[in-house]
């Protein structure tokens, strides 16, 4: 639903609603938290997310880009300890 509502933009980056007063652009505040949201849930296996499947999540793209940090740091000290013994 939320890749459908994103991809419905066009490649310029911006569309109209359906009345035609309002310009929804790609940077749009509901889109992207909602696409930051389903993007947590395909992180690796062993970062625990949660089940947020059955409501309305929005995650701010600071928070989002932490979340992916703090996964990323997570995996290079799984496979470097991993490689050490």
């Amino acid at each position: 639903n939320v890749e459908k509502e994103y991809a419905s933009i066009p490649r310029r980056g911006y569309k109209k609603n359906a009345q035609g007063s309002e310009i929804i652009t790609k940077h749009d505040i509901l889109i992207s938290s909602r696409l930051n949201a389903c993007r947590v849930l395909e992180f690796p296996p062993g970062i625990s997310t949660g089940d947020t499947g059955g409501f309305d999540v929005k995650l701010n793209n600071s928070v989002f880009n932490e979340l992916r940090a703090h996964s990323h740091n997570c995996c290079v000290r799984k496979k470097s300890k991993h490689n050490n013994k």
